[in-house]
């Protein structure tokens, strides 16, 4: 089963209405996560805003040379909701285990030795030698 997932741009600081000086995708490509769906362009530097999740690219809301901030719909992805990820597939095969799994209370022995004449000093200039 899919589901759409719309990507915004994210916090990219105090700058407001950046440049689209690219755009990677057009509907229908296939992208991976992380993968790069437009290039931001500030007077600082160039960002590529990636894809959250792998899917499918329904819709590409900026084009080139479009004014972009934090919160702008750049793009809708359709996401297969039931592909797993690595930790929920891990999670899947350590749930059966976890009510065997007992808490094991440490003993005085894990603790430092404590060193006779010593204290500890909280200024920043204090000497231990």
């Amino acid at each position: 089963m899919a589901k759409t997932l719309e990507v915004k741009v994210p916090d990219i600081g105090n700058f407001k209405d950046v440049d689209v000086i690219d755009v990677l995708v057009k509907p229908g490509d296939q992208v991976t996560k992380e993968q790069g769906l437009v290039t931001l362009e500030t007077d600082k530097a160039a960002m590529d805003i990636p894809a959250p999740q792998a899917g499918v690219v329904r819709q590409v809301k900026l084009k080139k040379g479009d004014k972009a901030s934090e919160g702008t719909l750049v793009a809708i992805l359709e996401v297969d909701e039931s592909a797993a990820t690595v930790p929920s597939l891990l999670l899947q095969n350590l749930r059966p285990l976890l009510p065997r799994l007992k808490p094991r209370r440490l003993g005085p022995h894990w603790l430092p030795p404590r060193f006779p004449n010593t204290r500890v000093s909280t200024t920043s200039n204090a000497r231990w030698w």
